[in-house]
């Protein structure tokens, strides 16, 4: 316990102990100055700077605050220099200075030959208010003097900068604004070159605020003017806002008094406030749906709370088959009438809605059309005449239905039909739904029609019906119908004078056309020569009842028509070989036998001698030039059977040529050649006998 008070007492003697008596530490001063300055250091002395250029203190106590001054002036070389300031550790104009010391200092007393003076003045030379003076300073080479209207520094010759307030104010509206110097130079920044004592004046202007407000765009004229000065302000109008919202200068105001206009003029004889005033306005934009369809629509402005009237046509032509028809108003606008009155209480935009309608042109066309005809238009019944338009205005895009009837009766067997549809649609459908998105214009096609009736009492009669004037109408009929066995009748022609079961004829009238028959029957015809064997000809020509002739060549079931026929001719070979003209009364189905004269012919061919010649080639030619060639035989004879009645040439063959002209009807021809090869064997061995005789005779005789 005992210890803790001796410690508590010992620390209440420390801190009773100054600084000196705590601490002991000493810091020398020195001071550099000219030659011959006096320097005095209060409580330590004085000393004269020699020609070292300084003087050193010794001893001086730390904390310890010194009072030192220098010589005012000095005179070197018989030139009087004025102190200055202190520079080094310590900066100072003040001449003598208080110095605290901490530790070795330095500090030099600077001197100078010539005073520069700075004077801050109105213009015309006159002292500057009181009031503004704690704003003012002057800074010379680096000194600033504050809250004077004067100050001036010793120096040496040389350049100097110098700055001074630029603006030193009365009150927030009022002010003085340096304008120019005393020598001419401009601006709060200078420098000034001395080699003797000047005097600067910075001269200043008195100045007055124009505060030009406005709640909206950005006014012009305002801000800081010289006393007396006529200045003039003004704002851009309308300004503009928000989309659709702007506001136009109605006037301003200059303290109580309100003046029209958006510009104006005030002389600054004083600080003044300009205000402008304002109204709002609100864009009323009319635009149409379909766009374009309204020309001329102009968004037109309002004041704020105004009545807006608004119309637009109810019904617009784009052009004589297009049309807009208005259904009312949409958007910040909800009304039907193309009539309204809109409040302007903010910005609008209101739609005039249109629906557009195209025109549909109906209208019936032909070379040959009806009058009129009733046409059924989505379930209305309209009549439309030939060369006239129906024309109907339907909403875009829906869909029409259009019905005419198919076909129109003018008499029994004359009519008008539907063909088809043309211009905008083309169909052949009589009912039609057509999407209408543009104009069209749509025609019905009708064509007159004639009726054409073919009739037959036997068989099936084809192509009666219904035929546009001008088409072909074509018409057959089976040109053999069997009645019975061996009863047929055939087509013999028609009632308009065309004889083939096929024929197409061109329709400008109405017909009734009748098929024409002949009835026949089935004739078997059989052909017998004398011998009643059967003969067959190529072909046979028969008379007909008519006088016409009829050449047959299938004589198995031929069909000739009722009535007398004639057979005339039955041709083999070329030849006519009928017996007899056969009379034919053709009344039912019959079978007739003809006699033909057809004969078998022999040929004997023989020597001189009689002797028959075999293998003699023999060959008859007929008169139309036909040939048949055959071979005797053995005992020299040959047949031809079957010849028809008339002349050959017969030609043998058998070293020698032998002609010879016979009628078939002599049934026997005989033929004499002269040579034949028995009767020259014959000659060669007689011949031979007689050589032999004659050479064994001369035999003979030569032996003699």
């Amino acid at each position: 316990m005992r210890g803790i008070i001796v410690l508590m007492l010992m620390l209440v003697f420390i801190i009773s102990l100054s600084p000196k008596q705590l601490k002991a530490e000493t810091y020398s001063l020195t001071i550099y100055a000219p030659q011959g300055v006096n320097i005095f250091i209060s409580g330590v002395g004085s000393k004269t700077v020699g020609t070292s250029g300084y003087v050193r203190f010794e001893g001086l106590l730390r904390g310890e605050v010194y009072v030192v001054s220098a010589s005012s002036s000095i005179v070197i070389d018989g030139i009087t220099y004025y102190f200055s300031y202190w520079s080094m550790d310590i900066t100072s104009r003040s001449n003598p200075i208080e110095i605290t010391i901490w530790h070795d200092m330095e500090i030099k007393a600077n001197y100078g030959r010539y005073k520069l003076t700075v004077k801050l003045l109105k213009i015309g030379d006159k002292s500057l208010p009181t009031d503004t003076k704690n704003q003012a300073y002057i800074e010379i080479d680096g000194w600033k003097a504050t809250g004077v209207y004067e100050d001036y520094l010793y120096v040496d010759k040389g350049t100097y900068t110098i700055k001074v307030a630029e603006t030193l104010y009365i009150n927030p509206q009022s002010r003085y604004l340096i304008q120019e110097w005393s020598d001419g130079k401009y601006g709060s920044s200078r420098t000034v070159s001395v080699s003797g004592d000047k005097t600067l004046k910075a001269y200043y202007k008195l100045q007055y605020y124009l505060n030009v407000s406005s709640p909206y765009g950005i006014p012009s004229g305002g801000g800081w003017h010289d006393e007396g000065v006529k200045v003039s302000f003004s704002i851009s109008s309308p300004v503009y806002g928000g989309w659709g919202v702007r506001y136009v200068c109605i006037g301003y105001s200059i303290g109580n008094v309100l003046y029209s206009g958006s510009s104006g003029t005030v002389t600054m004889n004083s600080p003044y406030t300009v205000y402008f005033q304002w109204k709002t306005q609100y864009i009323l934009n009319i635009v149409s749906n379909p766009p374009g369809v309204i020309a001329g629509l102009e968004s037109k402005w309002y004041d704020s709370g105004s009545i807006a009237s608004v119309s637009v046509p109810s019904t617009i032509y784009a052009n004589p088959s297009t049309k807009y028809v208005f259904t009312g108003w949409s958007g910040d606008l909800t009304a039907t009438s193309p009539e309204e009155n809109v409040v302007m209480d903010k910005a609008k935009t209101i739609i005039a809605n249109y629906k557009t309608q195209y025109a549909v042109d109906i209208k019936v066309v032909g070379r040959e059309a009806p009058a009129s005809l009733n046409l059924v238009v989505n379930g209305e019944s309209i009549t439309a005449s030939i060369g006239h338009h129906y024309v109907k205005w339907i909403d875009a895009d829906q869909t029409l239905t259009i019905s005419v009837p198919v076909t129109i009766d003018v008499k029994p067997d004359t009519r008008y039909r539907f063909k088809q549809w043309i211009g905008g649609y083309i169909g052949e459908n009589s009912t039609i739904n057509v999407k209408v998105d543009s104009p069209i214009i749509i025609a019905a096609l009708y064509e007159l029609e004639f009726k054409v009736t073919v009739e037959s009492q036997y068989g099936v009669a084809n192509g009666s019906g219904w035929y546009s004037r001008g088409t072909a109408a074509s018409i057959s009929i089976d040109p053999i119908v069997t009645v019975a066995k061996g009863v047929r009748e055939v087509f013999k022609g028609w009632s308009i004078d065309v004889n083939t079961p096929r024929t197409s004829i061109t329709v400008n009238q109405p017909l009734i056309i009748k098929a024409q028959w002949s009835e026949q029957y089935s004739v078997r015809f059989k052909f017998k020569d004398f011998q009643e064997r059967i003969i067959i000809p190529k072909y046979i020509i028969i008379q007909a009842s008519n006088n016409s002739k009829v050449i047959l060549s299938n004589y198995d079931g031929v069909w000739l028509d009722k009535g007398v026929h004639k057979l005339e001719s039955v041709v083999l070979d070329g030849v006519n070989i009928l017996a007899e003209t056969v009379i034919l009364n053709i009344s039912s189905p019959l079978e007739v036998i003809v006699k033909c004269k057809v004969y078998d012919v022999e040929v004997n061919v023989k020597d001189i001698l009689g002797l028959p010649i075999s293998n003699c080639s023999i060959s008859i030619i007929f008169i139309n030039g036909t040939r048949i060639s055959k071979t005797a035989d053995y005992n020299g004879v040959t047949r031809f059977l079957g010849l028809p009645e008339g002349f050959y040439t017969l030609i043998a063959s058998h070293l020698e040529e032998k002609i010879v002209v016979f009628n078939a009807a002599d049934r026997r021809v005989n033929v004499v050649m002269t040579f034949s090869w028995p009767l020259i064997t014959i000659i060669t061995i007689i011949a031979t006998a007689i050589i032999i005789a004659v050479v064994v005779t001369l035999r003979r005789r030569s032996k003699r």
